[in-house]
């Protein structure tokens, strides 16, 4: 059985896509209730309102629109999709990353986590910062610690001014469009930084993550002021955005698990 119940999954915000993804798939499978075709349908409507930041939502809703009959064998063929190109992608890596270099990352992507893990020997350190108001770059770094490579872990406002050129920035990426990608709030202070620097950023996406066209799929959700500032003053407005959108023209490569 999954570990995970829906209302769990949608109240989870400090994971990212993928990870996300795969407890979704994990209780679909597990679960025969969603694989049924309306209770699937609604849970997908369910997780694109909750996370429309997300395109891999978006694909999942539209593959259980146009499946016929029994879900379970479509949720087992996409988990297996997703395993592949993750596994394609830390091999895809090799070719960009030759030497043992300080890799520099934003929040908990576990495709970042996975490749980073894939490659030990190639990592000097890591540097990342707390990724507020969530701080889930303590929890990467103490994932990271667990797999013996050593972190370094800084305030948000500091992680720009601390990289060289001889870094490289490794993100990951909830949803990719012709013109960005959408990512954990700061990645783009990151990017801009990377290129002053010209340090190489390179983000790391399954290909499920794209979407056609110039915009994004949709608005960020409203996330709770109080994670920012409790405050009843008229004049205080607190805007607390976990996502931003980075143009794709400061990534220096996107590396997709696809051919």
């Amino acid at each position: 059985m999954s570990n995970s119940s829906l209302q769990d999954i949608l109240k989870n915000t400090s994971s990212g896509a993928s990870d996300l993804y795969s407890q979704v798939l994990s209780l679909f499978i597990s679960n025969e209730k969603y694989q049924l075709y309306n209770s699937a349908r609604k849970a997908s409507d369910k997780l694109c309102q909750k996370f429309p930041e997300m395109a891999v939502f978006q694909y999942l809703k539209g593959r259980i629109t146009n499946h016929n009959g029994n879900l379970s064998p479509l949720f087992i063929l996409l988990k297996s999709d997703a395993e592949t190109e993750s596994e394609n992608i830390c091999s895809k890596v090799r070719r960009f990353w030759r030497k043992k270099r300080r890799v520099v990352t934003i929040s908990q992507s576990s495709m970042v986590l996975r490749v980073l893990k894939a490659y030990p020997e190639r990592i000097e350190s890591v540097l990342l910062s707390v990724s507020s108001p969530k701080n889930e770059g303590i929890l990467m770094a103490r994932k990271l610690a667990l797999a013996n490579i050593k972190v370094t872990v800084v305030t948000d406002a500091a992680l720009p001014g601390m990289i060289t050129q001889q870094d490289y920035i490794f993100t990951g990426a909830d949803t990719v469009t012709e013109r960005y990608i959408v990512n954990k709030t700061g990645t783009y202070a990151l990017a801009l930084a990377a290129q002053v620097v010209k340090a190489k950023v390179l983000t790391f996406c399954e290909s499920f993550k794209f979407i056609e066209g110039r915009e994004h799929l949709g608005g960020e959700p409203d996330h709770p002021r109080q994670e920012i500032l409790r405050t009843n003053n008229p004049n205080i407005h607190v805007n607390n955005h976990y996502f931003e959108k980075i143009p794709r023209k400061l990534i220096y490569r996107i590396i997709t698990g696809s051919n």
